[in-house]
């Protein structure tokens, strides 16, 4: 078959979880020895794309896509179908490109990386007869409607409660209705897909490469890594810093937390907290989740999988984690992983972590054995190419 991928950011460098997750899909393609056109926004917050991390005998396209955020466009949006978070991605210049594919070649199947992009639905139609099918990384509107629920009050809450989350679920909901197939990450997502459509819908999580089990490090070390321009992860490291983190240090205990991850926003680095480091963008994810004795993932908001929990499992790393974080994981609390939701929990769960490296080490173990059964890469390439060449 002849399949074009479409993304709204490029899936080199494999920074975060969303280009980890396309990256994955389209090595499973062309393991069946499937063709494959990738076409690619490049953001302003996405700038870039790494040559070097390319696949073989793969067609990379790119557009560079402004994709701003202001506030006059999202009051615009009020009174528009789109939601303004979704047309913002909408450019006249990735539209030319895709009907330039379009009419170059002849496709089997077309997958559209996220509802994002949906306003190109119409076009796809109009120029292929090949079948889309949607990858959907997260149920969006969810993550939106659990955001807004974390703020008291205010015109942003207002906003995301009274606009957006209505605008957002319906247009979601409309997307998903017009497409041939969905592909979730997750099998929550998949149940809330099967309730809204009766299109094929096939879950395929995740998966990665599973590394060697680092030995602790000599001083008990917490880490965070994650995408600090997503609002979701700045709120939690927020609420972590200011609910669990002051008093857990509070008694002067010999420990660090370091902070990582891209477009950490410049007040980060200014933040003044005992025992902490804000270090931004690091060179190297293996290299940070090494150097940590835990991994925290403290999320209240967001949908689908958390890719950088299975990145750390397959590290072998134990993780403290809320319920939002692990959701979607097939993982047990206290095996794979220690879920907590109230800050004396998590003060509780990592005061017992410092003292016991005895179970740091076996939940560590039991969660890198978890990802070598259930997240390593290869082992839905199959069970992707049936769900495929069924449509």
């Amino acid at each position: 078959m002849r399949i074009l991928q479409l993304c709204k950011k490029s899936p080199t460098p494999q920074i975060d979880g969303e280009s980890i997750a396309i990256h994955q899909i389209s090595k499973s393609i062309v393991a069946k020895g499937h063709q494959l056109d990738i076409l690619a926004m490049l953001t302003e917050k996405h700038a870039q794309y790494d040559v070097q991390g390319q696949l073989d005998d793969v067609s990379y396209s790119y557009v560079r896509v402004p994709a701003k955020i202001d506030a006059l466009g999202a009051f615009k949006s009020i009174f528009s179908k789109i939601p303004y978070i979704i047309e913002r991605f909408y450019s006249q210049e990735f539209l030319l490109a895709l009907i330039q594919q379009l009419n170059k070649h002849k496709y089997d199947i077309i997958i559209c990386e996220g509802v994002f992009l949906g306003p190109y639905l119409e076009s796809i139609r109009n120029y292929s007869a090949a079948k889309v099918v949607l990858r959907a990384h997260n149920v969006e509107h969810v993550i939106w409607k659990r955001l807004a629920a974390s703020y008291k009050n205010g015109l942003k809450r207002f906003y995301l409660r009274r606009i957006m989350v209505p605008q957002y679920t319906r247009y979601e909901e409309e997307v998903i209705q017009e497409m041939d197939a969905l592909i979730p990450i997750s099998p929550v997502d998949e149940a809330y897909f099967q309730g809204v459509t009766r299109n094929p819908i096939k879950c395929i999580p995740v998966a990665l490469d599973i590394f060697e089990k680092a030995a602790l490090p000599s001083r008990f070390s917490v880490g965070f890594l994650g995408g600090l321009d997503w609002q979701p992860n700045v709120d939690g490291v927020k609420w972590f810093l200011k609910e669990v983190w002051k008093p857990f240090v509070a008694d002067g205990k010999n420990v660090q937390l370091q902070i990582a991850g891209r477009n950490t926003p410049k007040e980060m680095f200014s933040w003044d907290y005992n025992k902490v480091t804000v270090l931004g963008e690091v060179a190297s994810a293996q290299a940070f989740l090494n150097s940590q004795s835990v991994i925290i993932v403290p999320l209240f908001s967001g949908s689908g999988m958390r890719v950088k929990i299975i990145e750390a499992m397959a590290f072998g790393k134990c993780i403290l984690s809320t319920k939002i974080g692990a959701e979607g994981i097939n993982c047990v609390d206290d095996e794979h992983i220690l879920l907590s939701e109230y800050p004396q929990d998590w003060i509780r769960a990592l005061e017992d972590l410092m003292t016991s490296s005895e179970r740091v080490n076996r939940i560590g173990v039991a969660a890198k054995k978890l990802a070598e059964q259930e997240y390593c890469i290869g082992r839905y390439t199959k069970d992707l190419d049936v769900f495929l060449q069924g449509l």
